[in-house]
């Protein structure tokens, strides 16, 4: 069974250097944090991104002029 996360982060893959930051910075404070870049196959990726956001308590979008 796939562990279930407290956040999901959504970013461009230009940002992933802050993101990183974030993702570290929240998991420090006791939250399972999804933020990986997402699997190459569309279908597999649309099914991991359906199931987070259906898991997740919150969802955080960083946006950028890349995203």
């Amino acid at each position: 069974m796939e562990q279930a996360f407290d956040v999901y982060i959504s970013y461009a893959r230009e940002d992933l250097i802050r993101v990183r930051e974030l993702a570290y910075f929240l998991e420090d404070n006791g939250l399972k944090v999804w933020w990986q870049s997402q699997p190459e196959d569309a279908n597999e990726s649309l099914r991991i991104l359906e199931q987070r956001l259906t898991e997740g308590k919150a969802q955080i979008v960083v946006w950028s002029r890349d995203s």
